[in-house]
């Protein structure tokens, strides 16, 4: 008996029976079903087939797993989405990661990224909010986030009557013309660059946003200035101040004077103990971003790092130093310090070694001595 041709599969089913079966899942196959085909993929919703809590608890285990601590990403608990740092606020995420390196296990449920902020109006009106680099206002009457310079004015408006006392003015969104420096080709901003100090290239980023993102200080600015505005500027600050009175120290990753609270008391206590290796200090939250991938290429840069005998800065090893070479451009040094002549070690030749080794090739296979036995002692 041959198989009728016109038999009935899944997919044939109507679309009430799909959601019907869908409604029975539970969290595994509600994940699992979008990926057999492209229909179940567009009918299927784990944010609207299942239920809040649900979602909340499936939400909660990916934000404490290894893959999102490692890059860096939280989660949104209004739309059930994961976003880097920047898009939350950072009292939001501020205990995400503990001392320790430890993930602190607290009720997260009312963290929000600002997209659902703005769309349920969760900020208050033109209240400062920050991502930990921008602080923004927030205004309930355009819905948008603004700088201080572009804020609103005004009270928020009741949007379920329309009544108000003061007319609200919402500061129109300027499309500001780049200037001349931004639009300069990359290689010729940094040849630019090149000749300012470390302070000066700080306040260059600090124009604009633009300038802030093309120009990278790490790479533009040489390691023996940054080493020294650091040092300098640090070492100014704690002359003639008691080890216990001095508030402030360095860091020689990010390159900042932070407060003292920033520094583990093991790492200060170094400091002051060993004043030739205090060039190794790093502060509590270099340490942390150290067990990050994503800054792997820094911590092992920063491991790298040599201290040079002649100019006492910072250098990278294999490379000549940059404070040397400063220098000997000053005329302050001669010529064979600055680059001093690899030093190649005269190894003699032990013949009696080498001869050692070949001790059983050849042999004498008639043991007189004469050498005229035969091919690897093998007499014939």
């Amino acid at each position: 008996m041959a198989l009728s041709s016109n038999h009935l599969s899944l997919l044939d089913l109507p679309y009430e029976i799909h959601r019907e079966i869908i409604s029975h899942l539970d969290l595994h196959g509600i994940l699992h079903l979008p990926r057999v085909n492209r229909y179940f993929s567009e009918i299927v919703n784990f944010r609207t087939d299942l239920s809040e809590e649900d979602c909340k608890s499936f939400i909660r285990g990916l934000d404490t797993s290894v893959y999102h601590r490692t890059h860096d990403l939280y989660a949104c608990y209004k739309c059930f989405r994961f976003f880097p740092r920047d898009r939350f606020d950072k009292e939001l995420v501020k205990d995400r990661v503990s001392r320790a390196g430890r993930r602190i296990q607290t009720d997260r449920f009312n963290r929000f990224c600002f997209s659902c902020a703005a769309k349920y109006r969760l900020h208050a009106h033109l209240r400062p909010v920050s991502n930990g680099k921008l602080r923004y206002y927030f205004c309930h009457n355009c819905g948008q986030y603004k700088t201080r310079s572009l804020k609103c004015e005004g009270p928020a408006l009741d949007q379920k009557t329309g009544e108000f006392t003061v007319v609200a003015t919402c500061a129109p969104k300027l499309l500001k013309q780049p200037a001349k420096i931004e639009t300069l080709p990359k290689y010729i901003l940094r040849n630019i660059v090149s000749h300012l100090g470390f302070q000066d290239t700080i306040k260059l980023t600090s124009v604009s946003r633009c300038l802030h993102d093309r120009i990278q200080i790490d790479q533009c600015v040489p390691l023996h200035l940054r080493y020294h505005f650091v040092r300098d500027k640090w070492e100014a600050s704690a002359l003639g101040v008691a080890p216990e009175a001095i508030t402030t120290y360095p860091c020689y990753s990010c390159w900042r004077v932070r407060p003292r609270s920033k520094f583990t008391p093991k790492q200060i206590e170094l400091a002051h103990q060993l004043p030739d290796t205090r060039w190794r200090m790093r502060c509590q939250n270099c340490l942390r971003l150290a067990d990050l991938k994503k800054c792997l290429k820094r911590k092992n840069e920063y491991y790298l790092y040599q201290m040079c005998e002649t100019c006492k800065h910072i250098k990278r090893p294999g490379q000549t130093c940059d404070g040397c070479m400063d220098l000997y451009e000053r005329g302050l040094i001669a010529l064979e310090v600055a680059f001093p002549p690899k030093k190649v070690k005269s190894v003699q030749p032990d013949y009696e070694t080498f001869i050692q080794g070949y001790d059983g090739i050849f042999k004498d296979g008639d043991g007189d001595g004469d050498g005229d036995g035969a091919w690897w002692g093998e007499s014939e």
